[in-house]
């Protein structure tokens, strides 16, 4: 039998989960915050079953996309039908960088020109640039499809971090890029926790210490 303690401390973190807490990217062990109005889809099937219905896909056949494209996140705003990818993998170039936060001036402005000449079929309609969203540095940039019928505008954010490579895309709806959608973008950017686990677990023993506390 679950000790009183136990229980409580359960229903504590499951309020925490209901009021706040941010979507976990499952295998990546990262959080984010998300939007309100967002659909989510995650690598979660509990997570992701409802959004999925949305879109005609099963919770596993999200999945499977979700596995298959190294997404980590999908949000779509239904409204405007703006999407929000984040993308995640390692990679030799990453391992060698480690980590955006780490590079001198000159790395930097390397790293600018591989993003512009790495990205075929897009038109800049901005300069590649640093920006520091939460506790990370983004190389950011405004563009456009060039090859497609119709345009698609989008605004890239790419950090590198613990030598992994992420990606957090957002591609605009009908009516183009709108400042609502790359808010939502920035917050993806802003609350972007690495070490989840370990996150999860502090709270967990915070929460526990503050009931022993008021015993």
């Amino acid at each position: 039998m679950q000790s009183f303690a136990a229980v409580l401390l359960a229903v504590m973190m499951g309020i925490i989960g209901l009021f706040g807490a941010p979507v976990e990217l499952k295998g990546a062990d990262m959080a984010v915050e998300t939007p309100d109005g967002w659909l989510v889809l995650t690598r979660s099937a509990a997570q992701t079953e409802s959004s999925a219905a949305m879109f005609g896909m099963t919770a596993e056949e999200a999945v499977r996309f979700m596995e298959d494209n190294d997404f980590y996140l999908v949000l779509y705003e239904p409204l405007t039908g703006a999407e929000i990818y984040v993308t995640i993998f390692g990679s030799q170039y990453a391992a060698q960088l480690h980590s955006f936060d780490v590079l001198t001036d000159d790395e930097m402005t390397l790293a600018k020109e591989d993003v512009q000449g790495q990205l075929t079929g897009w038109a800049f309609d901005s300069d590649v640039k640093e920006e520091k969203l939460g506790n990370f540095t983004y190389l950011s940039a405004l563009m456009h499809s060039v090859n497609s019928e119709k345009q698609l505008d989008s605004r890239q954010l790419f950090t590198i971090y613990d030598g992994l490579e992420i990606y957090i895309d957002l591609y605009a709806g009908d009516n183009g890029l709108q400042q609502e959608h790359v808010e939502a973008q920035n917050l993806v950017a802003q609350t972007l926790q690495t070490d989840y686990a370990m996150h999860k677990a502090v709270r967990a023993y915070q929460w526990y210490v503050a009931w022993q506390v008021g015993l």
